[in-house]
Formats: C-alpha cells, sequence, structure tokens
C-alpha cells in the first residue's frame, strides 16, 4: 500500500475520525491485531487445536464463526482462515451425525 490520495483520506476520517490527521506514509500492519485484553474477553469464540487433538470449540449454538481472526494458531494469516473453516465444518458434520 502506498500513499493515500484526498478521496482515499476522506473516506479513512469518516470510518476513523482522527485517521485522516496522520501522517501519509504506508504502514505494515497485521489483519487482526487484539489490544490487551481482548483475547482474555473473547476466549470462548477462539478456535484452538491442540497437538494431542483436543481443542476448543467456540460457543456460538447453532452458528459456527469461522476465520483467521478466529484461530489461535494463525491469526490474521491464510492458514488461519483455512484452519477454522475446518474445524467449524467438521464441528457441524459432528452435530449432523450425533
Amino acid at each position: 500500500m502506498g500513499r493515500l490520495d484526498a478521496r482515499q483520506l476522506d473516506i479513512l476520517g469518516s470510518a476513523r475520525p482522527g485517521a485522516a490527521d496522520e501522517p501519509r506514509r504506508s504502514r505494515r500492519e497485521a489483519y487482526v491485531n487484539f489490544r490487551p485484553g481482548q483475547l482474555t474477553r473473547f476466549s470462548e469464540l477462539i478456535w484452538v487445536e491442540g497437538a494431542d487433538e483436543s481443542r476448543h470449540r467456540p460457543l456460538t449454538g447453532r452458528i459456527q464463526f469461522a476465520g483467521e481472526h478466529l484461530s489461535d494458531a494463525y491469526p490474521g494469516y491464510m492458514n488461519g482462515g483455512a484452519q477454522t473453516g475446518r474445524l467449524a465444518a467438521e464441528a457441524i458434520q459432528a452435530a449432523h451425525d450425533a
């Protein structure tokens, strides 16, 4: 990502007030960055897959959420999306078979 033009800064400013006043330079940021306390606050929504076949399945009722932002091992990466998608599909299949 290069420098932002005026139109992009207007859009950014409307989505995040004050952001347009920040220096116009590119930054490297991850897709998902948790603030302090968010991992513990939302830990019940994070998929965790252990080496000993243990897993933490998010308690979401009839809806299974998946995505890179919900992966314990690969937050912010495509691997996390693939991993949580597989785990969600396995959970749905297990519920269907029961």
